[in-house]
């Protein structure tokens, strides 16, 4: 069962600045966490989306091909109205699903 709570909005402003930093000690810099607290929300996250939400990369991260499509300007985290934070999380299954 799925952790209903794991995309409040803090989670949300978390994966967004991971996202955009590339990232988690930024992240965690930027958003006065330590990198072992960041790590374990995006953790968390990735388990309550059913799957990795980043890529992990020699140095820092990118989004997975599964969720750029989910993302762009504005964020899915600074409007209410945006589409993208209305579909969140994506979707895992289906025709053409990685």
């Amino acid at each position: 069962m799925h952790d209903t709570n794991a995309f409040d909005t803090g989670a949300l402003r978390l994966f967004d600045e991971v996202a955009r930093s590339g990232s988690f000690t930024a992240a965690a810099e930027l958003l006065g966490y330590t990198q072992s607290a960041v790590s374990r929300r995006v953790a968390a996250l990735e388990r309550a989306a059913g799957g990795p939400l980043f890529e992990r990369l020699a140095r820092g991260v990118r989004l997975t091909p599964r969720v750029r499509p989910c993302t762009g300007t504005p964020s899915p985290c600074s409007t209410g109205s945006n589409a993208r934070a209305r579909n969140w999380p994506p979707s895992t299954g289906g025709a053409g699903a990685s």
